[in-house]
């Protein structure tokens, strides 16, 4: 699954590989361009149903501000429910992890005070 708009606007990209889940974003996680993504949110919960491991990677985000954080806050919670939630997985391989969370991220975790739950999913 891809998402195209403009060259600022946020992009993703999942890749699927067996149980394992890599969702790359890319460009800005801000309150105007997060409706794309928003809209995308049960299409990508749909693939969460069985996976093991799911990966957010934030390499490529140039721009996160409050509306953006949230959004990724909500959707790193959902995939770690629908993960502890599946009995069908070994419980000790299950995770989701972030990748390369940009500074401006670690700065809102701080400011809304969720630095603890934040680093949970730090790699």
């Amino acid at each position: 699954m891809k998402n195209e708009i403009t060259p600022t606007a946020l992009q993703w990209e999942v890749i699927e590989q067996d149980d394992i889940i890599h969702i790359h974003l890319i460009g800005e996680l801000t309150r105007d361009h997060l409706r794309p993504l928003y809209d995308q949110q049960q299409p990508l919960r749909n693939k969460w149903v069985m996976a093991r491991q799911i990966y957010w990677d934030l390499t490529q985000i140039t721009r996160i501000d409050s509306a953006g954080f949230a959004l990724l806050c909500d959707l790193l919670h959902q995939s770690q429910m629908n993960i502890e939630n599946n009995n069908t997985l070994n419980q000790a391989t299950k995770q989701v992890v972030m990748n390369n969370a940009p500074s401006q991220l670690l700065t809102l975790s701080d400011l809304f005070g969720l630095s603890p739950w934040v680093r949970q999913f730090l790699l």
